[in-house]
């Protein structure tokens, strides 16, 4: 694999380059494109031996790292990797496919935004190293003060301590920190346009300037008490939307402890959640679907169901896909295919599953079960 970058305006385009014995996986990477995933640069040219992407022009990771950096500004940087790693599985792909090289993930200095990239090949591929790719960012870091050197060597020491890559324990370490950071990066997940900060005083200057451009218009009709009718219109050309927070339930955010944060004065019902399983037929195992995207395969640390022995399961073979109270299936361009009712799927594309439908991985079969 090459890669080359290249800078033409305000844009940056990263080419990629299959090796000789390499090939992109084509179809995979059109359905990439057509997932727009947030924080990945976009794959503007497919082919088999290439991929051509586009993105924000900015600065690589390694020499935003080579900068004193503050214990918050890691932080910041480590939750957009953690969601972004979530965001690639939530959208059917495999986070192991990730190219995680510092020198080819974009800082984008104006937003404090990443840029990953997505590169799939049909063989011969190396996974990427989740853990190894977190723990460079964090040994590679210069800390600005000692204060930030402690809070930084603590977060390594608790690293090297856990087994594994688990995205919610790390972000439960940072929420510690400061639950704000997450936030940010969960609810709004910083808009490809409009204003963005993670400092108070720019946010309440930004949000001073915006209120000089709030017209209020007097309706001369009367309303039925008598009044008029006053309308507040704001006229804002970007959004602002990254330092607002929709409320989730949650009662203990309050306005000292979200900092810049404006929470909404509604709730949001949360969506009923349906537990599903698979029964596989052949040795009445019970496979419980406990995460967004479920991968099943014979490839030992990746997958979240091994199938260890049946030759016929390809090591990255498929996925089970929750949305709410709907599920889907995704066949991974298995060697052996993936069944639903007997009738052969077509790689890459997500197919509704139900409860009491026959799943059949090469020539392994489940049963898919929904409990309400």
């Amino acid at each position: 694999m090459k890669i080359s970058t290249r800078i033409k305006g305000s844009k940056l385009y990263v080419k990629v380059r299959a090796g000789f014995t390499e090939k992109i996986n084509e179809p995979e990477m059109e359905g990439f494109l057509k997932k727009n995933v947030k924080r990945f640069m976009r794959p503007e040219t497919i082919k088999k031996t290439y991929v051509e992407y586009a993105g924000r022009n900015g600065t690589t990771l390694t020499e935003r790292l080579q900068n004193s950096i503050t214990a918050y500004d890691l932080f910041f940087l480590v939750e957009q990797y953690i969601d972004s790693v979530e965001r690639i599985g939530t959208a059917g792909m495999m986070a192991y496919k990730m190219l995680l090289d510092p020198d080819y993930c974009f800082y984008i200095e104006n937003t404090k935004e990443l840029q990953f990239i997505y590169i799939s090949f049909e063989k011969n591929e190396k996974n990427a190293d989740l853990s190894g790719f977190l723990e460079d960012m964090i040994y590679s870091a210069k800390p600005e003060t000692q204060k930030d050197a402690d809070e930084i060597f603590k977060f390594a020491h608790y690293i090297k301590a856990k087994r594994g890559f688990n995205t919610r324990e790390i972000e439960k370490y940072i929420e510690k920190y400061d639950r704000t950071i997450v936030n940010i990066i969960k609810n709004k997940n910083m808009p490809d346009s409009g204003f963005i900060t993670d400092s108070r005083k720019e946010y309440y200057e930004h949000k001073d300037r915006k209120e000089e451009n709030t017209t209020v218009l007097t309706n001369d009709n009367m309303d039925d008490d008598g009044g008029t009718t006053t309308l507040e219109v704001t006229f804002d050309d970007e959004q602002t939307g990254l330092l607002t927070y929709d409320s989730y339930g949650s009662d203990d955010y309050d306005d000292e402890q979200t900092g810049l944060l404006v929470e909404n004065s509604y709730r949001r019902q949360q969506p009923r959640q349906l537990q599903a399983k698979l029964i596989r037929v052949s040795t009445d195992d019970v496979v419980y679907i406990d995460k967004p995207v479920f991968n099943i395969g014979k490839m030992q640390g990746a997958m979240d169901y091994v199938v260890t022995d049946n030759y016929n399961i390809s090591r990255d073979h498929a996925s089970i896909i929750s949305r709410g109270d709907r599920f889907f299936i995704q066949d991974h361009k298995s060697m052996n295919k993936t069944y639903l009712n007997d009738i052969a799927l077509q790689p890459y594309e997500e197919t509704e599953i139900h409860d009491g439908d026959n799943i059949r991985l090469a020539n392994e079969d489940f049963n898919f079960i929904i409990e309400f």
